[in-house]
């Protein structure tokens, strides 16, 4: 699909969604925490925020702690962490995509269970998916 007819597709479905706090809540989707998929070692970790944005990042497990401080949604991407918006659908659902230099990789989920969030990842470089389950991880105080 061409950059700009997503762009528009981006823009009517933000707009169709509206209330994103409201809608957010409806779905499950969590922001006083992170969530988490573990892969063997490798770790994926994503933080939804209040103003519409996700933050994600991915390494090796060694490096958990110093990845979910990567997570801060006021700070736009850098090497290997995404801050990307995110679009709430009907039918309880959220979709977002990251863009590298190599191509995209699309993310659509839902929550279905209250602290955990399944995502299609689609990779459109090598045409992988796969089905991965967040695991929620609320903030220490």
């Amino acid at each position: 699909m061409k950059p700009v007819i997503f762009f528009a597709w981006t823009l009517i479905l933000l707009t169709a969604c509206g209330d994103i706090q409201n809608d957010k809540e409806q779905i499950g989707l969590r922001s006083d925490g992170h969530y988490a998929h573990r892969r063997s070692k490798i770790v994926y970790l994503m933080r939804f925020s209040e103003k519409g944005n996700v933050v994600l990042t991915g390494g090796h497990q060694d490096k958990y702690e110093a990845m979910v401080k990567l997570l801060d949604p006021e700070i736009p991407d850098q090497n290997n962490v995404y801050n990307v918006q995110y679009v709430l659908l009907p039918n309880d659902s959220v979709y977002f995509y990251t863009v590298s230099p190599k191509g995209r990789i699309s993310y659509s989920g839902l929550s279905f269970h209250p602290d955990t969030l399944r995502i299609l990842k689609k990779s459109h470089i090598n045409g992988k998916e796969g089905l991965l389950d967040y695991y929620f991880v609320p903030d220490q105080e």
